[in-house]
């Protein structure tokens, strides 16, 4: 049985922070985790990082190309509720942006880039 690769989006959020100190804790996920910042806030010797912008459909394939992961998990979001209000775009962008990562993982995959799924749910 291989070791799953779950990328963590968001990862330097504090849901993405815990999620990933949850993942790390006792399994035997191979963990990457990836936000829009150069690097990590708290490294964490057993979780590589990558930085991507989930708005950016090149980013996210570089990523996804790199991982390959079996899991994803969106932690990504902007949490100020005023610069919510004053950047809509932005706000509306990070908030639906799970499906640009899906999309561009499924076409990696069916061009045989990728192997493994993507939960459909």
């Amino acid at each position: 049985m291989s070791t799953k690769r779950v990328l963590i989006v968001g990862g330097n959020g504090l849901l993405g922070q815990k999620m990933t100190e949850f993942l790390i804790r006792g399994s035997a996920y191979h963990i990457t985790v990836s936000s829009v910042e150069p690097s990590q806030h708290r490294q964490l010797s057993s979780a590589a990082y990558l930085p991507m912008d989930i708005t950016s459909k090149k980013d996210v394939k570089r990523v996804l190309h790199e991982v390959e992961p079996d899991i994803i998990v969106n932690c990504a979001a902007m949490t100020n509720v005023d610069a919510c209000e004053n950047e809509r775009e932005l706000a509306w962008k990070l908030g639906v942006t799970l499906g640009t990562v899906t999309r561009a993982y499924r076409e990696a995959e069916d061009r045989g880039l990728l192997a493994g799924e993507v939960g459909r749910g």
